[in-house]
């Protein structure tokens, strides 16, 4: 599968897509990689059921395939991620929601905004921001107090309209190497 996402190969994405449901984690989480690599949207529908994988990795994994591919419109499992997941799982949600630019998440940011992660929020506003969000203002304008300095910075871009000032660290996951080696590892 490493191999598959190396080259690029789009006729490769029916039988990545069933790997995604493969018994072994490391098997599904090289193949939701792969996908990301190709960017194919006919991969679309299989990493959004990826997200619920009840192995983080993959989950994760999944959504940074869906934010590699960009596609035309979050998934509605993405957005949901977004909302009810937590820790590593809802920050690269986020990253995905804020790659795609779907209007359609805004709600999902908007309610990130509360989150008692410091992380979370930062994303969040990023996405706010990189969607141009003006529905956003007023909780937006809250978080210029906010404990934490980078997501007071971060309040600061998108209410000046930051649109450049995206994700600084665009790799959602520094821990979470998105290139699996041909061993599994």
């Amino acid at each position: 599968m490493w191999a598959l996402g190396q080259i690029e190969s789009a006729e490769a994405v029916e039988a990545l897509s069933g790997a995604l449901n493969d018994e072994e984690p490391d098997v599904r989480r090289q193949a939701a990689w792969a996908l990301g690599q190709i960017e194919a949207e006919s991969a679309v529908p299989s990493l959004a059921a990826a997200l619920s994988d009840p192995d983080d990795e993959v989950a994760r994994m999944a959504a940074w395939a869906l934010g590699q591919i960009e596609p035309s419109s979050a998934p509605p499992e993405l957005i949901e991620a977004a909302r009810r997941g937590t820790g590593e799982r809802r920050t690269t949600a986020l990253w995905a929601l804020v790659q795609i630019e779907d209007p359609a998440a805004v709600p999902a940011l908007v309610e990130a905004l509360q989150d008692g992660n410091a992380e979370v929020r930062a994303r969040a506003l990023r996405g706010l921001a990189q969607i141009g969000s003006s529905t956003a203002v007023e909780a937006i304008a809250e978080l210029l107090q906010d404990p934490d300095p980078e997501v007071r910075a971060a309040a600061a871009r998108a209410l000046a309209g930051g649109r450049g000032g995206g994700d600084p660290r665009p790799n959602p996951n520094p821990s979470l190497d998105p290139r699996p080696r041909p061993n599994g590892r």
